[in-house]
């Protein structure tokens, strides 16, 4: 993943990044210093991610804020990843 485009009727929110290795349980994604990977996230909007952060991953979900601030969107919400 290099690249996300959030949707016009996203609710603002950062976005947090949950993986895992066999699609069962999934794990917050953490930095090299123990920090919870959160961007900075609103409508119809375009962000760089780091390739570094799920390279390593089989599965990938988005989270809608922070796993101790999550922000619950009004319906299910479609984003285009673009991927190297």
């Amino acid at each position: 993943m290099v690249m996300l485009l959030t949707p016009d009727d996203w609710t603002p929110a950062n976005i947090s990044f949950l993986v895992s290795e066999d699609n069962v349980k999934f794990r917050i994604l953490h930095d090299s210093n123990g920090m919870e990977i959160v961007k900075a996230m609103a409508p119809g909007r375009a962000i760089n991610v780091d390739p570094g952060y799920t390279s390593g991953s089989l599965y990938v979900k988005l989270s809608s804020g922070s796993s101790l601030y999550p922000i619950l969107q009004a319906a299910a919400r479609d984003f285009v990843i673009i991927i190297q």
